[in-house]
């Protein structure tokens, strides 16, 4: 078992990433933080405020979908995502109203949390836009 929090396993993970290491030229050079770009990045991010906000309840049931992302005049994005609901009977169709109630609750969390870390982490202003929506039979596939 493998705990961050209580550092469980943290040594052997090292240990076993230390054996599996080979030398060899870097891939990336020293001084890049980051090659993912920005609209990755701002999912990313979302994704972890979706995690913090909703912790053992939907977190591993929602799907993200980038409606936009729009450059501002003042220098600013604004970022529009949508957080898909899984469809109440599995092929499609709305979700129950528990699980969309619980969503609609908690999503200004997510919103300003991440608006404010997408903010500091890419430099400049950011409108965070979030929307519920429900999962189609395409979605829950994979496709």
């Amino acid at each position: 078992m493998l705990s961050a929090q209580t550092g469980d396993g943290v040594r052997d993970l090292r240990r076993w990433l230390l054996t599996m290491a080979r030398p060899g030229p870097w891939r990336v050079s020293a001084g890049v933080s980051h090659v993912q770009p920005p609209l990755v990045i701002a999912s990313e991010v979302i994704r972890s405020h979706i995690f913090r906000c909703f912790r053992k309840e939907l977190p591993y049931t929602l799907m993200q979908q980038n409606l936009g992302w729009t450059e501002m005049r003042n220098g600013g994005v604004r970022i529009d995502q949508q957080l898909l609901l899984p469809p109440k009977n599995g092929i499609g169709g709305p979700a129950k109203a528990s699980t969309r109630a619980i969503v609609e609750r908690r999503l200004p969390m997510v919103g300003k949390g991440a608006g404010i870390e997408l903010s500091e982490v890419l430099g400049r202003p950011v409108s965070l836009v979030l929307s519920i929506g429900t999962q189609g039979p395409a979605d829950t596939m994979g496709l």
